[in-house]
């Protein structure tokens, strides 16, 4: 009997102690709440001392929204694209109001930071890469202007020089050309010679 009183009293204490906790929890929360509501009156009312200020230097300031000029008044509940209070006159709102001009987000943020450092990283092969595509790019300019270059030549050369002749293979000066190989010179040779022998042949 006294172990389940024991067990008893501390299922007691557990419960009283979450149900304190959550109470607790619950009070911090609506704290929080009530000040950060407080924080957002006091910044439109700010904004709205503001707004009355410029209306009072200039009464016929306008924003533009969705191309319609519309005059500033206070207490406005809309979205309006209001122009950029002066920071010596506002004072600083929080990250948490509706009512200040938010830069982009923070993932964005850090993306373009991201973007930025993979940038500089890759930088030096993005550098060689490009010099390589240029070396390239030359080297094949080059091979081009040298193709057409001996094109010319070779069609200068033709036109000045004697035609060969298709029988023998030889030119007017009774060499072969430059461009056949040895092999195919002595096969031309061996085969000069068999018409030959068999002209003496015929002739006899």
């Amino acid at each position: 009997m006294d172990v389940l009183k024991v067990i008893f009293v501390v299922l007691l204490v557990i419960v009283f102690g979450m149900s304190v906790a959550s109470c607790s929890y619950s009070t911090y929360r609506w704290i929080r709440e009530q000040r950060r509501i407080a924080n957002v009156e006091e910044e439109i009312k700010a904004f709205d001392a503001l707004i009355e200020e410029a209306n009072k230097v200039n009464p016929q300031a306008a924003s533009t929204i969705d191309g319609q000029q519309r005059v500033l008044q206070p207490n406005c509940t809309c979205n309006a694209r209001l122009p950029r209070p002066d920071p010596a006159v506002m004072p600083r709102l929080t990250a948490h109001s509706s009512l200040t001009y938010m830069a982009k987000s923070l993932r964005s943020k850090f993306k373009r930071k991201m973007r930025a450092i993979a940038r500089v990283k890759k930088e030096p092969k993005v550098l060689k890469k490009l010099e390589e595509t240029l070396a390239k790019k030359t080297i094949e300019e080059i091979n081009a202007s040298t193709s057409v270059e001996n094109d010319a030549t070779m069609e200068t050369d033709s036109s000045t020089k004697a035609t060969i002749n298709l029988k023998t293979m030889r030119k007017a000066d009774g060499n072969f050309p430059k461009w056949m190989s040895a092999r195919k010179v002595k096969q031309v040779k061996a085969s000069n010679k068999k018409v030959q022998k068999n002209k003496k042949k015929k002739n006899r």
